[in-house]
């Protein structure tokens, strides 16, 4: 796992997962280990493990896979 998904306010990790595409507009996770705690149109902040994060919004879910947009 190389990503970690925080609440909107950054104050707790929710899920964790894969991704190769930080540096992109839409980011994609993959192998999520806790999808159901994540809901499409909600904010989240995203990054690396340890950081840096940045705010993004859900946009999609499909099994343990979501889309992010900043």
């Amino acid at each position: 796992m190389n990503v970690q998904i925080l609440n909107e306010a950054g104050t707790a990790v929710i899920a964790t997962g894969r991704s190769n595409n930080f540096q992109e507009q839409e980011i994609e996770v993959i192998n999520i280990n806790n999808p159901q705690a994540i809901r499409v149109d909600s904010e989240y902040q995203i990054g690396p493990f340890g950081g840096p994060f940045e705010g993004v919004i859900c946009t999609a879910i499909y099994g343990n896979t979501a889309g992010f947009k900043r």
